[in-house]
Order: structure tokens, then sequence, then C-alpha cells
């Protein structure tokens, strides 16, 4: 592997490898079956650094996949990967819509509210079937914020702020 492919640090995590065949593993897509369309794989080695994988064939199966993966040979090999993380190349996700933004981007901005009090810091997201929810990391423990409109007033990405009208309690 070259250097190049050992650098890849704009990596997002799109799932986890369950096991060999038989024993499922996991896609954080929405739908399930949008981890088909990501290329390439991309498998964290467990020590940060990212390896680039081929997928010689996926499909969907029951609630989840199966996918075969270049020299991936025999259960013990599929079996050794069982837990790692499956992440692909940002850029694979093309650019957000106007108004639009990745969970990735938000996560490490600090939160600020209308009367300019830093709240904390986005820690990361949570999917509910209502909303997503920001969980954000504060000296006093986490505080959740419901990601809309009526509580999230400004994305500011260059400056590193998500502006929110929100109080502590």
């Amino acid at each position: 592997m070259n250097t190049q492919e050992n650098a890849l640090t704009d990596v997002v995590v799109v799932g986890r490898i369950g096991g060999a065949f038989g024993v499922r593993g996991v896609s954080y897509t929405d739908p399930v079956e949008n981890l088909l369309e990501y290329r390439p794989w991309l498998l964290d080695d467990g020590s940060g650094q990212w390896r680039p994988v081929e997928v010689r064939e996926a499909r969907p199966h029951q609630k989840g996949l199966v996918a075969a993966l270049r020299d991936i040979v025999g259960r013990d090999q599929a079996q050794s990967l069982s837990g790692t993380t499956i992440g692909v190349p940002r850029s694979a996700f093309g650019e957000a819509a106007p108004g639009e933004y990745f969970w990735r981007d938000l996560v490490g901005l600090t939160v600020v509210s209308a009367d300019r009090t830093t709240i904390g810091v986005v820690d990361h997201l949570i999917d509910s079937p209502a909303h997503d929810i920001l969980v954000i990391a504060t000296d006093h423990g986490d505080v959740l914020i419901p990601y809309v409109d009526q509580y999230v007033t400004q994305v500011d990405l260059a400056r590193g702020e998500l502006l929110v009208d929100w109080q502590e309690t």
C-alpha cells in the first residue's frame, strides 16, 4: 500500500462488518442498501489507518447486506474482519445541498446560544424517528438539542460554530 492510501484522513464511517456470511454486519446508511453505492470501501485496520478494499460483489440479503471482498478467501479470513469499521472517502458523497450538512461536518462545532454564550461542542448526533438530535458535550454533561430550525438557527462552518436558540436548564 502506498503512502497516499495510508494518508486517508477524510473518511466517513458508513458501516461495520459483522463477520462471515451468516453473521450480520451494520450499515449506517439510510436505506441500508445505500452502502452498496459508495466506492471504494475503506477498512480501518485498528490503528487509525484506512486501507482500500475492492468489493467484488455485494447485494442486499434479508435485513442486511452480503459482500465479497477481493483477496478475502475462506470463512476464516472473512471472520477475521468481524467488527471492522467500513468507511468511504468523503468525496464519494459529493457536496451537500445548500442549507444541508453532513453529520460529520457538524461534529466538533462549538455550540453558541443566541446571547453568544458557549454551550459546548457537538460530540455526535442521534438518528430518531422524529428528527436528528445533537449531542452537545458540556462541562456539566451532555445536552441534547433537536436538530430542527426552531432551535438551530445557523450553521457557520467557516467559524466552526452552530448557533442555537436554546437555554440550558
